[in-house]
Formats: structure tokens, C-alpha cells, sequence
């Protein structure tokens, strides 16, 4: 389909744009957060999940809660290549650290 007017965005764009202005850059933080969290139970798979009690993210850092203490280690040891992972997810640099508790 071909577009009549210059200045058309597809709704997708439009969005983006929307979400990325200084007027809805909580709206735009919160959608983030909520994407990195859903990235983590989708990438981390159901034995991760099964050990992870609580999932929380604030001014750029993830704190996971384990109950599993050898898991809480192995994890840390990764964390660079899981933040990696889940800014993927996301499509930007958002991501900083992970503090596992």
C-alpha cells in the first residue's frame, strides 16, 4: 500500500513517538519496566521461576528476590550477560544492574 501523504506514520511510529516525549516519559519508564520483568520470567524459563519470589524495578535496577541461595550465586556471576538479555527484550540501554536478594 502506498502512503498519500508525506507526513502519514504507521501506528506503531506513533506511538513510539508519543511514549518517547517528555510529556509521557513515565507512561513511556513504566511500559519499560514492565517489559524487562515480563523478559525475565520469559528468559529465565520455569526452574528460575520457581525459585524467583519477587521481582521489582526501580531507577534502573532490577532486584530479584531467590530463595535459593546457590541459585542467587550462580546468577550473579551472569548478571552482565542477563542484563544484556533483557535490554535486548526491550530494544534500548535501560537496564543498569541486578541485585539479587
Amino acid at each position: 500500500m502506498r502512503n498519500r501523504y508525506k507526513n502519514e506514520l504507521t501506528l506503531k511510529d506513533a506511538i513510539e513517538a508519543m511514549l518517547n516525549a517528555p510529556r509521557f516519559k513515565k507512561l513511556g519508564d513504566k511500559l519499560t519496566e514492565f517489559r524487562i520483568i515480563e523478559g525475565w520470567k520469559k528468559n529465565m524459563g520455569p526452574y528460575i521461576m520457581q525459585y524467583t519470589s519477587e521481582l521489582n524495578l526501580k531507577d534502573h535496577v532490577l532486584y530479584v528476590r531467590l530463595t535459593s541461595s546457590v541459585l542467587r550465586k550462580e546468577l550473579s556471576m551472569s548478571s552482565a550477560q542477563i542484563i544484556e538479555i533483557l535490554n535486548k527484550e526491550v530494544n534500548k540501554d535501560y537496564l543498569k544492574k541486578i541485585v539479587f536478594l
